[in-house]
């Protein structure tokens, strides 16, 4: 899957601050190989690691190049 995100700094400001971040979730099949990619991957910044979370989700978060949270998850 690609999603493209353009850079607009205007909206970055406005949906990226203090307050709140812009965040997305994508829902694979495979977020383990996933992680092991992203994480060798020196272009990408990781905001959380890779686990099990109580509400039966297994992800990881990482920022995309405009600022923006992507989290990567999979169902237990």
């Amino acid at each position: 899957m690609r999603v493209l995100f353009c850079k607009d700094h205007g909206n970055i400001a406005e949906i990226n601050n203090d307050t709140y971040r812009f965040v997305l979730i994508w829902f694979v099949d495979n977020v383990d190989e996933i992680y092991k990619e992203y994480k060798e991957c020196r272009q990408l910044k990781i905001v959380s690691v890779l686990e099990n979370k109580p509400w039966g989700i297994r992800e990881f978060s990482i920022y995309d190049v405009n600022g923006y949270i992507i989290r990567i998850s999979e169902a237990i």
